[in-house]
């Protein structure tokens, strides 16, 4: 008998935080040259081994070009899958290019309102010769930080500064005024930023760890939030995470209760946070 199943790791493009995958084989095995998919959604991103075609297309000096991803990328997986025939699992995995960069993103034909600005290849074999878990990841991925100790209200609109991480290696800074033309609500921004064009984006070229605290590394400062500098042209931002000062609150909104957890943090001596639940 034939089976199928799908795992899904991220909702609109945007991480809701990770779930860990439950499927078991029991009795069944694992096809020869498959990636366990349960091994690969916890791990959340994969190294291509070789230049992958995808259903996705660019459109490049008013050309429509079929994207493919280059050799050696890390890619965050969007789904992770299988099927089983006769007591053979092949598992499957579908990439996700939703936190990548908006200039990249806004190149692409299927980045739009229809698809819910979810950028995601088509499912396609986890086989040992085409991925790799990867050795490196972008932690602070799928993270939206904002301004503040936590969220006010979700139904007055607020204008507070914000800023992502992106998977291929950019910051991208959104001010109030960006935020608040963007008519965005509090704690209503992660399901509709990624359509917003960043204020300030800039390259990172180095980032360091140390426990709970990151370290991003790039060329020019950016007004709102507040770098060291090193020397010229190469400033520091310390995003230090307050673990255990994660924040649960319920708010009324009509005949619905919702509940927020966020997670503070400093971002160069400023408070910052991110909802992690709701």
């Amino acid at each position: 008998m034939k089976k199928m199943t799908t795992i899904a790791l991220v909702v609109a493009g945007l991480a809701i935080g990770v779930q860990t995958a439950t499927t078991t084989h029991a009795s069944v095995k694992l096809a020869d040259g498959y990636l366990n998919e349960t091994t690969v959604f916890n791990r959340g991103y994969v190294t291509t081994k070789k230049a992958i075609k995808t259903n996705l297309y660019r459109n490049i000096n008013g050309q429509k070009v079929r994207y493919t991803i280059p050799k050696g990328s890390t890619m965050s997986v969007a789904t992770v899958g299988y099927t089983e025939n006769h007591g053979q699992i092949k598992t499957n995995i579908s990439l996700n290019l939703s936190n990548t960069s908006y200039t990249f993103k806004k190149t692409f034909s299927d980045f739009n309102a229809h698809h819910g600005y979810w950028l995601k290849t088509d499912s396609m074999a986890l086989k040992k010769d085409t991925f790799k878990l990867a050795n490196t990841q972008n932690k602070l991925g799928g993270l939206t930080f904002e301004a503040g100790t936590g969220v006010k209200h979700l139904t007055a609109k607020t204008a507070t500064p914000m800023f992502t991480v992106t998977d291929n290696g950019y910051l991208q800074y959104y001010s109030s005024a960006k935020i608040k033309n963007a008519k965005q609500l509090d704690g209503d921004w992660n399901f509709a930023i990624a359509n917003v064009k960043p204020t300030n984006t800039r390259k990172i070229i180095k980032v360091k760890r140390a426990k709970n605290v990151t370290y991003l590394y790039y060329t020019k400062p950016i007004n709102g939030l507040k770098e060291y500098k090193i020397k010229s042209g190469l400033y520091r931002l310390k995003i230090n995470h307050m673990i255990g000062q994660n924040r649960t609150q319920k708010f009324e909104t009509g005949e619905e209760v919702i509940s927020l957890t966020w997670t503070n943090y400093y971002v160069g001596g400023k408070r910052f946070y991110v909802v992690q639940e709701y």
